[in-house]
């Protein structure tokens, strides 16, 4: 009797290729992988090193998550490549698309209020989900219409000051352009004390 050696995988699906980015955790779930192997269902699913995008994401129990704290600002889409080995060796290679969702700025929340009084709560003022967008300017101006906050940063916040001196409560105007998308959009912030 002869045994032949059994062959390779036949493919690895993905069951989601789409996320939402949350800026308040690096660590999110995408989607499951299966593999599709008639003789076996013992498999090793890993990301390729150094290849494409996979510095960006991570495997875990089949689980394709992005772990990243990089913001990779303008980028909705990465090519991940994937290999999975039977308990015989075999290997199938695959790319994947991932895109990642961007939410159109009409639809972002932005708070209207904060209170830099260092309670460690509400101190600081921001639109976290402006990171994952390419060349974006904030500005805050005071009721008189001078500016005084303004970051193309959007992970640098604002804390209540202008040239180091706390201002008093008072309701300001918000300013936000993406040129990368060509939005703009504006409201008001009301500083609690």
């Amino acid at each position: 009797m002869t045994v032949l050696p059994k062959p390779a995988p036949q493919d690895l699906i993905l069951s989601n290729n789409r996320f939402i980015p949350d800026p308040n955790n690096f660590f999110q779930a995408i989607g499951n992988f299966s593999v599709v192997d008639q003789v076996d269902n013992v498999d090793s699913i890993v990301l390729v090193q150094g290849e494409l995008d996979n510095g960006f994401f991570e495997i875990k129990d089949n689980i394709l998550f992005w772990s990243s704290a990089e913001q990779a600002s303008g980028k909705s889409q990465f090519s991940i490549k994937v290999q999975v080995t039977d308990r015989d060796g075999n290997t199938l290679v695959k790319d994947f698309t991932i895109i990642r969702e961007r939410v159109v700025l009409s639809t972002l929340e932005v708070y209207n209020s904060f209170s830099p009084n260092g309670d460690g709560f509400n101190d600081t003022w921001g639109v976290p989900d402006l990171r994952y967008f390419r060349n974006v300017k904030v500005h805050i101006f005071n009721i008189e219409g001078r500016r005084v906050f303004y970051t193309k940063n959007p992970d640098f916040r604002w804390n209540g000051t202008f040239n180091g001196v706390d201002l008093a409560n008072d309701t300001f105007q918000w300013v936000i352009e993406i040129e990368e998308t060509g939005e703009k959009r504006n409201g008001y912030l009301h500083l609690i004390r």
